[in-house]
């Protein structure tokens, strides 16, 4: 619940942590209110449903009221008393859009640097620093050029010039942001190498991981029976998340692939991908054979990882390309529905035409 990510009405994020859940150690302020209703505009202004409001109160031990305005007072007086926060964060951070350029492999450990937000959404485990000195000597590491060092300090604190700074004295300004919590370093014990498999060319379109954007390609296809023929979409999907989600588990790993259907109106699938821990090429449109109809794709969510949002389709709105990334946005721009399997066996359906997202049961 608390892994939410919320837009404002004009293109803010937040989200929201009880009261009691707050690190002080992060650089994070919470929006502050004044007001009862300014407070109650605030939170009706959010795109979010009366539902999640209900969880929400539901937490803290509220009654959340029959109608939406009375679940967004409800709230409004929990953020007014302080047994509710809210707080800005940045999507494309927390979401994943892109981590390969700002992690590190080392001794069997897997570490990222991270915008402090991360902290909120998912509670990973943090490296910590006694010194400047220490936090520099392992951020000085990490393969990072000067160009994504600059990225990084700007995105930990804007009004921080690296005009005239050369690759040193960033990573300085790096180790001190660090030191400050401005930013994070998170650490998690790396998969299990998976073993070798055959690889074969593909589309280089890729979906992207739990609460994700995109993924780097890897078309490794593990060996699966042939496919069969269904009566429904669903049942061809249902078929193969089944066989594969839990290969996707063991490996930490992503799978996908495409469902089509056949000139005689039954549907099929292609065989699933190997992709990586935070993304899968399923194919495309222009994957299915010949004669046929694309009408969805379906893809796992590799093992339980702290770090994603495992359970749930990624839907990732970029502030400054002015993009979305992730599993609906794929279906969306390939005008085709999507199916994920999650690490603790859900089958979940998006609906490029009715533009949801429901639970179809388990695997």
């Amino acid at each position: 619940m608390f892994q939410e990510i919320i837009r404002g009405e004009f293109g803010q994020h937040y989200s929201f942590l009880p009261a009691n859940a707050y690190s002080a150690k992060l650089d994070l302020a919470a929006k502050i209110f004044w007001d009862f209703e300014y407070t109650r505009q605030f939170v009706a202004s959010l795109n979010t449903s009366p539902d999640y409001l209900a969880e929400l109160l539901s937490h803290l031990g509220k009654s959340s009221g029959h109608t939406a305005q009375e679940k967004v007072d409800a709230i409004s007086h929990a953020l007014l008393n302080h047994q509710l926060h809210v707080y800005p964060v940045k999507p494309l951070q927390v979401g994943e859009a892109s981590l390969a350029d700002r992690t590190l492999e080392l001794d069997n450990m897997i570490y990222q640097v991270r915008h402090p937000s991360v902290v909120l959404l998912h509670q990973p485990e943090l490296k910590n620093f006694a010194s400047k000195d220490e936090a520099l000597a392992f951020i000085q590491q990490f393969d990072l050029d000067i160009t994504t060092l600059s990225n990084l300090i700007n995105e930990a604190d804007w009004q921080s010039s690296t005009g005239g700074m050369d690759q040193g004295k960033q990573f300085e300004k790096l180790a001190e942001l660090v030191l400050a919590n401005k930013l994070v370093i998170t650490k998690r014990s790396a998969p299990e190498p998976p073993k070798p498999e055959s690889s074969s060319s593909g589309s280089t379109s890729n979906i992207g991981n739990r609460s994700a954007g995109l993924g780097p390609e890897n078309n490794d296809e593990p060996t699966s029976p042939k496919t069969n023929t269904f009566k429904t979409q669903h049942e061809a999907a249902l078929h193969v998340s089944k066989n594969i989600n839990q290969t996707s588990i063991n490996e930490n790993r992503e799978y996908g692939g495409m469902i089509y259907q056949n000139q005689d109106g039954t549907f099929s699938y292609t065989e699933p991908k190997q992709g990586t821990i935070d993304g899968v090429d399923p194919g495309g449109p222009a994957s299915v054979p010949e004669g046929t109809k694309p009408v969805a794709y379906y893809h796992t969510h590799g093992g339980d990882d702290p770090q994603y949002d495992n359970e749930n389709f990624s839907n990732i709105y970029d502030p400054i390309d002015k993009e979305s990334y992730g599993d609906i946005p794929y279906a969306d721009a390939n005008k085709i529905d999507g199916y994920l399997a999650t690490p603790k066996g859900k089958f979940k359906y998006y609906s490029h035409t009715n533009q949801k997202v429901e639970t179809l049961g388990n695997l």
